[in-house]
Formats: structure tokens, sequence, C-alpha cells
């Protein structure tokens, strides 16, 4: 026993975490042994403070509202007789679940489903029922494979801490074909498992509270809506078999979700489903139990940086790394938007937090927030109110609004502006389509040579393209089929060879574009192997250029032009029929070849799917009115390279500055074998060192990554390449 006195009313916990045995916990008032009064868990609805009504932890713990100057009992005993050392810890907590009346209990039973094949291979249900992801939360609408009957609680496989498994929902199945019961279902396809069941409220229900042994995330349906996530960020699809929950800490200690103004009425019975995630398709367990409450409206805990006015002070010049959430880990998304807010990026979005950064020193920078794992909205203004704002501009001389739809090529949000000392810069950062989780917001220094003073053809522009097959739906090269293609397709008014598709919408091209969404599919899911199933790539080794042409017409005479685009992997542009600038593409390789290949798929280390590449047309002498045929091929790195993908911008610009030339000295040193590389750095660049035998495409060698400019402007790196002859090279990464 233990007798314990607070000084300071409050909500605390008690936990026999660290004890070595099998404990019972329960905490009294009382004076005597034989006339102790249990304690309410919850302050609204009478759960005793007994271990045994806490189940989903994975040691003995109970919490309860504590009043100061109350003396409390705590008893500490051994289930089943067992004994040992006892560790108790007593601290405070916060009431998120304040119950008002308990409509499914733990332990209760549940309809299941891990569907799995003949060779009891676990399978996606929707292999099997094309219409499974928008059926399986109600029983009525269902026609899909049958669900197992209703079975308590707690629901798994492997051994989940916090509780034995009592519905082993895998049951030995034999997955290797040695005729012995398996534990778990194969490493690898340990994916998400669904779940029902159903009550009945006696009493009008507004809010729901959800709290339960869920290992290690879910999403939660009310007749058929989904209305709460837990350990699950707003981005990940729902519908994905393969979807998986945020981490894998969660066998230890319940996780609590809420679903508020669900106005359930009395009497009637409501379906309750569940998807189940595991954090990893290898994980050990997976487990769920479930209580379900009617709650009292509960209080949303939002970001410190919530709101303009206080948004999150930078101090200093970059880089700078700073992490945030939009969300709260009960309700899901938290932040709000405030009245007057503007739509960042020009979309809604559900929730917005903010960073001010008032730099020491001008220059340009770029902010990003690609290391956020969902699909962000990003925006920098200034103004001195959240109603009254100012984008800032990406460009000098051209109103490109800072925002992450007006820079469409990155893999994460991202802006660029020109930064100047004492101004103060407000960063809003919001989910689109009301996503949320995670922030990870980052400043550098960067430089660019782009200096646009209009806008000739924007991004996501409608093009015609060409990606030619034949009748078995392998790819050709169309001067198989028009011997005059190479020099024709350039331009609409000489080409009569095979049909372009479109005018479409880019982003093109085929497979996953880690910087967008693939708008037009180039391939468009034809069966090139002759098994009736659409394919979702060109055959393996088949993969060469494809063909773009589109047209703008400038208001003004255009003297120089510049191009800026997601190129994956890279391009050949024509003006007119006239070839004008390469991306990517070797300067001796032959424009005119359906098999000419980029030179790799990424560019200063960087792949090239994952942000845009920059070229100019200088002395263009475009006359103001006129129609300009613009036309680009598109080349692979590889044959079998397993994307491909599309979209352009063009400018007018200023001439750009020469390209700023760095000597690079390399000298032997007094060790033999050893030379010393030397060259002249930019201010806040950072260096990566490469070196290769031969100067051939693919052969370069990363020596040293990520290395920081010198304070004396200056840098030097020793290296031992191990062979008589080759070549260094110096790239600026940032």
């Amino acid at each position: 026993w233990w007798s314990w006195t607070p000084s300071v009313s409050g909500r605390y916990y008690v936990s026999l975490d660290g004890s070595d045995f099998t404990t019972l916990l329960a905490v009294y008032t009382g004076s005597a042994v034989d006339s102790l009064s249990l304690l309410s868990r919850y302050p609204n609805l009478n759960v005793p403070t007994a271990s045994i009504r806490e189940r989903f932890y994975r040691d003995s713990r109970v919490e309860f509202n504590a009043v100061a100057g109350t003396t409390y009992r705590i008893a500490v005993d051994g289930a089943g007789g067992d004994f040992g050392s006892v560790a108790l810890r007593i601290g405070s907590t916060s009431l998120r679940l304040d119950p008002l009346a308990e409509l499914l209990p733990a332990g209760s039973e549940w309809d299941y489903l891990l569907l799995v094949d003949a060779n009891n291979q676990p399978i996606d249900p929707e292999s099997v029922d094309e219409d499974f992801d928008t059926t399986w939360h109600t029983a009525a609408s269902y026609d899909g494979p049958a669900f197992a009957a209703a079975s308590p609680g707690l629901l798994g496989y492997g051994s989940i801490s916090a509780d034995p498994v009592v519905t082993d929902i895998w049951d030995g199945l034999d997955h290797d074909g040695d005729l012995l019961p398996d534990d778990a279902p194969p490493e690898g396809l340990r994916f998400t498992t669904y779940f029902r069941t159903t009550f009945t409220p006696a009493f009008s229900v507004a809010h729901l509270g959800f709290e339960g042994l869920i290992d290690d995330g879910a999403v939660v349906y009310v007749n058929g809506r989904e209305v709460a996530r837990m350990n699950l960020h707003g981005a990940k699809d729902a519908n994905e078999w393969t979807t998986r929950a945020n981490t894998n800490s969660a066998e230890d200690a319940p996780q609590i979700g809420f679903a508020l103004d669900q106005n359930l009425p009395a009497g009637q019975p409501v379906e309750l489903a569940l998807s189940l995630h595991n954090a990893s398709s290898g994980s050990s367990d997976l487990g769920l139990d479930l209580r379900v409450y009617s709650v009292a409206r509960p209080d949303l805990v939002t970001p410190p940086n919530d709101s303009f006015a206080n948004a999150t002070v930078l101090v200093g010049d970059p880089p700078f790394v700073e992490t945030g959430s939009t969300e709260d880990p009960v309700f899901g998304l938290a932040a709000t938007k405030e009245p007057g807010e503007p739509n960042h990026a020009g979309r809604s979005g559900g929730g917005s937090i903010w960073w001010r950064w008032v730099p020491a020193t001008s220059g340009r920078v770029a902010v990003s927030l690609a290391g956020s794992d969902f699909d962000t909205l990003l925006a920098v203004y200034t103004g001195g109110s959240v109603d009254a704002l100012t984008p800032v501009s990406r460009y000098p001389h051209l109103m490109v609004p800072a925002s992450s739809d007006e820079e469409p090529f990155h893999e994460g949000s991202r802006v660029e502006f020109d930064a100047v000392a004492g101004t103060a810069y407000y960063l809003a950062v919001d989910g689109d389509r009301a996503e949320f989780g995670p922030v990870e917001l980052a400043i550098n220094s960067v430089t660019t040579r782009l200096d646009p003073v209009a806008e000739l053809l924007p991004a996501r522009s409608d093009w015609e393209y060409l990606l030619l097959v034949d009748e078995g739906n392998q790819p050709v090269d169309p001067e198989d089929l028009d011997e005059d293609f190479d020099a024709t397709w350039h331009t609409a008014a000489s080409y009569d060879g095979p049909a372009f598709s479109g005018p479409a919408r880019g982003l093109f091209g085929y497979g996953n574009i880690n910087s967008g969404e693939i708008v037009t599919d180039i391939w468009g899911g034809r069966d090139h192997d002759g098994d009736s199933v659409p394919d979702d790539l060109p055959p393996a080794g088949e993969r060469f250029t494809t063909y773009y042409r589109s047209t703008f017409t400038p208001e003004e005479a255009i003297a120089h032009l510049a191009f800026e685009g997601l190129i994956d992997d890279g391009a050949i542009i024509y003006l007119n029929g006239r070839e004008v600038t390469r991306l990517n593409v070797g300067g001796g390789e032959d424009a005119e070849a359906w098999k000419t290949r980029a030179q790799g798929n990424d560019n200063n280390g960087v792949n090239n799917e994952n942000a845009p590449q920059v070229g100019f047309a200088l002395d263009q002498n475009l006359p103001a009115g006129e129609a300009v045929e613009i036309a680009v091929s598109l080349h692979n790195s590889s044959s079998s390279s397993s994307d491909m993908g599309f979209d352009l911008r063009v400018y007018s610009v200023n001439p750009p500055p020469p390209s700023r030339t760095s000597i690079l000295i390399v000298r032997a040193t007094a060790q033999s074998g050893q030379y010393e590389i030397s060259w002249e750095s930019a201010p806040n660049a950072v260096y990566d060192l490469e070196f290769s035998e031969s100067l051939e495409p693919g052969s370069w060698l990363t020596i040293v990554s990520g290395i920081p400019a010198a304070a004396g402007g200056v840098n030097s790196i020793f290296h031992i390449p191990g062979v008589p002859r080759g070549f260094y090279r110096v790239l600026q990464t940032r």
C-alpha cells in the first residue's frame, strides 16, 4: 500500500511500468481496509480506477482527477499470485477523453477480413471485388468476400505487449507450404485488415470518443463515412490496401480519437467499421480492441503558431530547418483558418501554421516543405495583418506569386524569392484538400539565372503529343512509318505523318513522377503483352523518345526566351521548326534518332523528376502578334526507365548573366598517389566533388558530397583516386 495526499488538484496517473511481475493496481479513498471506495477514472462516467479497467496498457496503470488535501490509498497486488519488485510512478496528465456513457465496451465482438488466396498469401480485397473500397464499411451495401463471423477482442496476430490476443485473425494458416501452421502472414505482406461491428445508443449521441489498442494505425467509419484517424496522417489514402500507419509504437498504450457532431438518434443501430494498418509490411504483430463512448465535446489543441499573430519567429540568415505540425494526435486536423486569411497557393486548404522571418542579409532564397509527409500548400507574404497581406513575387521583373502553386515542378511545396534585409516575411503552410501532418520547413540560399519579363506559355498548358505504337501496342519509331518524320514533325503545317493525340493538359508522361501527378497519361494503359490486361508502362527496353507540340503568341516582340519545366529526363526544344536548346541531352547526340538518350536521370545531384530544368534561347527576335510553334522531343536516360514526365513554362527574359566559372586546380601532394583539388567557392554555396576515369555519361562517382563553401572563399579536398588517369569535377548543388 501507498498513501498519497496531493497538494495541488489536477489529473494524475499512477503507473507500475518497470515492475518485474504481472501486477494489479487500484486507487481508493477511505480510512479502513474494509471500508474503501474505488475512485472513478472519469468525472462524468463511473469507471473504477483499477488496472483491469484500463486494459490497453502494457503495465498496470490508472488515471483520475485528484483533489488537493484528499488522501488516496494505492494498492498493488500480483495477478494470479505473482510477486516481485514494484516500481510505482505518479505523474501529471491531462483529460482529453470525458465520457458520458459507454456505447461499445472493450472485448466486444467484430466481424473481420484478412483475405488470402488459395496458397494462403494475403491479397488486396479490391483485386477480387472491384467496388470493395467503397462498400465494405456497411453490411447492406457489401457483396464482396465474406467477413469472418463476430469474434471478441483483442483481435490480431503475433504478440501484443498490452494484452494477449483473444481472436487470432491469422489462425495458424500455412503460407509457406511446409504443412505447418504459421504464426503470422508472410513478411512483406502484412498490410491492412478490416473490421465491422454495430452498437445501438439508448439515447441520442452528439459526439463519439474512441479509446483502444490500435496496433499500429486505423481509419474509423460510422455508417459508411470516415470520421476519424488514429496514428495515420491525413494525406494517406484510406482505400489503399498497402497504406501504412505513421509509427509502430502503438501496442503499449491506448490511442484516442474523436468523431464530433455525429448526431446519432436513439434506438437506431450504428455500423462501425475500422481499417487497421501496420506501420511496416514486415511488422511482427497487429492488434485491435476498442471502446466507444459518447463524450462531452473536447477542446481542440491548436498548434502554437496557428495564427498569424503568433507566427514562429526565425532569426538570422539561412540555412534553417524548422519543424511544426498542423495535426492534433487525437483530432487530426488541428490548425485553423482565420477570418480574412487568404487561400494559400490559390487553394482553400484546411488550416494553416505561420512563420515570421526577418533576414539580416539580402539575397535569393528557397523555402521548401519537401521533408513534410502530406500534400502541402506554401505561400510567402509581407503585411501587418492576416487580412491585408501582399504576396511576395518570385521574380523582380515579373509578378509570379511566391507560392507552391506557381512552382509546380518540385517534389514538395517550394518557393523562391529575393529576400531584402530587414523586411518581415510571413510564411504560411496549409494542407491541400485539408490534409494535415508534421511539417518540415527549410530555407536555403540559392542562385538563379532566370529573370522573366513576361510569361508566354504557362505550366499545365495544352500540347499535342505522339507516342506511336504498332497493332500489338509495341512502341515504334515514327520514321518507320513516315520517312520524312524527323524533318517535318516540329510544325503542323509541314507534317503529314501519324496523327498526334490531343491537345491535352500537362503534366504528361507515364509511371510515377515525384514532383506531381500525371494529368495526361501518354501510354494510357495499352496492353502490350497480349494478356488483355492494361499495362502501366510501355514494355521495358522500348521506352524511347516521345514528341510534343504547342503554340504561343507574344503580345510584344521577344528577343530572348527561357524554358523552365519538368523534364524527365532530357529534351530538345524547337521554335518554328528550328532547334534552339537542349536540356540534359548531349550536344553530340543525334536529335533525329528515336533512341537518343538523355545524359542520366539527374542534374547537379537532383533527380530530374524532383525539380525543374532551365534552358535559354537567346536572340530569337520573335515579332509581336505572330504565333510561334514550339516542339519538344522528350528523351529517357534508359530504355527501361520506370517513368517519363513533361511539362514546360516559356518566358521572355532579360539575358542571363554569364555562368560563374571557377577554376578547378588539381595538383599532386607529397604523399604518393594523393591529389589536392581546390576551387574558388561562392558564399553559402554547397558542392559535390566527383571523379571519372573516362568522362563518359554515367561514369562519374561522388567522392565527397555536401561540401559547404569555405569561409576564406577557397575549398580544398585531398583524394587518392587509386588509378593512373582520371578527371575531377565540382558541382554546385546549392
